[in-house]
C-alpha cells in the first residue's frame, strides 16, 4: 500500500526467514494508526494453520514493523486468474 511494504527478512541467530510488514507511521493519519495497533492486536490472537501467525510487533520513532510467517509460492489472486477453476479438494 501507500504507507507499507513487505519484506523477506531472517532471524539472525537461528536463520529462520519470515515476512516484515514495514509500515512508515510517519505518513499515518491518528486513525490510521489506530488501525494498524487493532490489526496487530488481532493477529496477535489469531492462531489457526490456516492463518499467517504474527510472530513480533516492533515499534520505532518512524516505522512500525510486524513480523509473520513468510509465506512463498506467489500471489493467490494471479494463481485464481490463471487456473479458472478450482475443485473442492484443490480449494
Amino acid at each position: 500500500g501507500a504507507f507499507s511494504v513487505v519484506r523477506r527478512c531472517v532471524h539472525k541467530a537461528t536463520a529462520a526467514e519470515f515476512a516484515a510488514k514495514i509500515i512508515n507511521t510517519k505518513k499515518l493519519s491518528a486513525r490510521d494508526f489506530q488501525k494498524l495497533e487493532r490489526e496487530a492486536r488481532i493477529c496477535r490472537k489469531l492462531q489457526h494453520p490456516n492463518i499467517v501467525r504474527l510472530h513480533d510487533s516492533i515499534q520505532e520513532e518512524s516505522f512500525h514493523y510486524l513480523v509473520f510467517d513468510l509465506v512463498t509460492g506467489g500471489e493467490l489472486f494471479e494463481d485464481i486468474v490463471a487456473r479458472e477453476f478450482y475443485s473442492e479438494a484443490d480449494a
